[in-house]
C-alpha cells in the first residue's frame, strides 16, 4: 500500500499554489522523487535506466493483465486515485517496492 500511494502521489499530483495539477515530469524525473523520497539521494544513471526498464514491462504486463493490476491497487484501505490509469499506476507502484526492498534503504554503509 505504501509503495503505491507513493507511486500516486508522485507520478499524479503536484501541488500548485492553492490547486492541484496533473504532473507531466519525465520517467527520469519521476524516478529521481521517488529516490529521494525514499533513499534520499538522485538515482544514479544505471538506476534510472533499469527503473524505467522495469516500469516498461510492468506496464506491458499490466496493460495484458488487467486483473492483476486491478488487484494490486486494491491492497490497503487508502484510496486509489481512479484518474490514473490502473496498469500504469500497478506498474509504478512495483518500480517503487523495488525501490524500497533495496539493500540501501535498510542498511547505511
Amino acid at each position: 500500500e505504501a509503495a503505491r500511494v507513493l507511486a500516486q502521489r508522485v507520478w499524479a499530483v503536484r501541488r500548485v499554489g492553492e490547486g492541484w495539477a496533473e504532473s507531466h515530469g519525465s520517467d527520469k524525473e519521476i524516478v529521481n522523487t521517488f529516490f529521494k523520497a525514499i533513499l534520499s539521494r538522485p538515482a544514479r544513471p544505471r538506476e534510472v535506466k533499469l527503473m524505467h526498464q522495469l516500469y516498461g514491462e510492468e506496464l506491458v504486463h499490466f496493460q495484458k493483465n488487467t486483473a492483476q493490476a486491478n488487484e494490486l491497487l486494491t491492497v490497503g484501505e487508502y484510496p486509489v486515485n481512479r484518474q490514473i490509469l490502473p496498469a500504469k499506476l500497478a506498474a509504478w507502484t512495483v518500480v517503487v517496492s523495488t525501490i524500497m526492498n533495496m539493500d540501501e534503504m535498510t542498511v547505511k554503509r
